[in-house]
């Protein structure tokens, strides 16, 4: 059932999902790991802490989490 919300947010109905084959689900299964792994390894490599996954409130956080190193510089006044 998790994996079928999951496959909600993809799109799916569960009632869809709930249509596929056992080769279409294990593909789909692979492709949620993977993209699991690649999200976990995004977050490590740029070096973002816990908060990350909350919300953003002010444009320096904005900028700061996404922005370009010249955007932060810009914005701390250092270029």
């Amino acid at each position: 059932m998790i994996m079928a919300s999951y496959a909600e947010s993809f799109g799916y109905t569960p009632a869809q999902f709930f249509t596929l084959t056992l080769r279409q689900v294990a593909a789909f299964g692979k492709y949620a790991e993977k993209r699991e792994e690649d999200i976990k390894k995004s977050r490590k490599s740029s070096g973002s802490s816990s908060s990350s996954s909350g919300s953003i409130n002010t444009l320096e956080e904005l900028v700061g989490r996404f922005g370009t190193q010249e955007a932060k510089e810009r914005l701390m006044g250092d270029g």
